[in-house]
């Protein structure tokens, strides 16, 4: 019954000029199954497949189960998408003031590719929202100013979305190998991508953290001079109500 019931949703898509996708979906609260076609496939976050640590989303559980199969989200092949325009509902991103002031393009010799790195978020635009390119930068810039944490962004297209990557502050500094080394600071991030942006506007530093049951850790902000860069180093000053570490509180080989 379920498999009839997945053909007969994935038909109906098909026989939908508009249709770019559905989902095949129960509804936990009342075990409804339900086929919820999809003209857009709108605005993409919290893939279950990303192997992230970090989040700028808000992921916190459906109110509809996806798992496990039949049950999912189904995108049409593109190819088989409609290609007139005065068919189909047309859709819009909201537009978003970004001042490109507080945002620096960072060339590919900045840029150091890891793609074991685990601190980022990933959304994706559907293409029939991203006709406008700048409105759909500025939309990926300002998810990134939302979040207090994020510091750079990175803007690929794929087949049927573009691609936005958000990151924290991954900048790492060292030694070039040069003959004359030199100091050189590289923005780390997981997949290439032709547009990455870093903020240049100064994001706000925690100088203190809250240890419960313990009190309060203070610090200060130092500006650090790395060749022609600085950077923003806390230093705490010291661990509240803390025993010195004599004794049975001596570290020991593990």
């Amino acid at each position: 019954q379920l498999s009839e019931g997945f053909r007969g949703c994935e038909r109906r898509c098909d026989e939908d000029p508009c249709c770019r996708g559905f989902g095949f979906v129960r509804n936990n609260r009342t075990e409804e199954v339900v086929c919820l076609p999809l003209i857009s496939l709108g605005i993409q976050t919290c893939s279950q497949g990303d192997m992230t640590t970090w989040r700028t989303s808000d992921c916190r559980p459906s109110k509809v189960k996806a798992t496990p199969e039949p049950f999912g989200w189904y995108q049409k092949p593109v190819n088989l998408w409609s290609p007139s325009s005065g068919l189909c509902p047309r859709f819009n991103l909201p537009k978003n003031n970004v001042s490109m002031d507080q945002w620096r393009s960072i060339s590919d010799s900045s840029v150091l590719i890891d793609p074991s790195l685990t601190t980022y978020d990933v959304i994706h635009l559907s293409h029939d929202l991203t006709t406008d390119q700048n409105q759909t930068r500025d939309w990926c810039l300002h998810a990134c100013q939302e979040a207090e944490t994020c510091a750079a962004v990175s803007i690929r297209q794929t087949e049927s979305a573009v691609r936005c990557i958000l990151y924290p502050d991954t900048v790492t500094c060292g030694l070039s190998s040069a003959s004359s080394p030199t100091v050189s600071c590289r923005l780390i991030i997981r997949e290439s991508a032709p547009q990455v942006y870093l903020r240049t506007e100064r994001l706000p530093s925690a100088t203190s953290i809250s240890i419960p049951g313990h009190g309060t850790l203070q610090g200060v902000a130092m500006e650090t001079a790395i060749g022609s860069n600085t950077r923003t180093v806390i230093q705490f000053l010291g661990v509240p109500y803390a025993r010195p570490p004599i004794g049975s509180l001596r570290f020991e080989v593990a």
